[in-house]
């Protein structure tokens, strides 16, 4: 699941695609998303994104694929930042996602500015 999502400032696509690589039941499950700037390769404060949900869809229970789908403001300040999931399946507890190698969002500046 690990990679780094490129995407231009004030941009709502392309969505933050990844799969669950395990044999966890998706069926009614939920997620949140939780996005944090990275300075000199460590996360700092202020969360941009902290545990939102909407936004968060499950795409395929088959598949176990789910996508993160950008509100208006999320994506205003470039930058690298550090993304994650939590998984609340109906069974098993939750668990989070990526957990080997981080996940990025690369935000980039934009030529008009909106």
């Amino acid at each position: 699941m690990a990679k780094t999502l490129k995407i231009k400032r004030h941009d709502l696509q392309p969505y933050y695609r990844f799969s669950i690589p395990d044999s966890t039941d998706l069926t009614g499950a939920s997620f949140t998303c939780t996005m944090v700037k990275i300075v000199n390769k460590k996360p700092v404060e202020p969360k941009i994104l902290d545990r939102v949900a909407v936004g968060c869809v499950i795409t395929s229970t088959v598949a176990k694929e789910c996508e993160y789908r950008w509100q208006a403001g999320d994506t205003d300040i470039e930058g690298l930042f550090q993304i994650e999931f939590e998984i609340q399946p109906q069974v098993g507890g939750k668990f989070t996602v990526p957990v080997d190698k981080p996940a990025y969002v690369q935000i980039s500046a934009d030529l008009d500015g909106v």
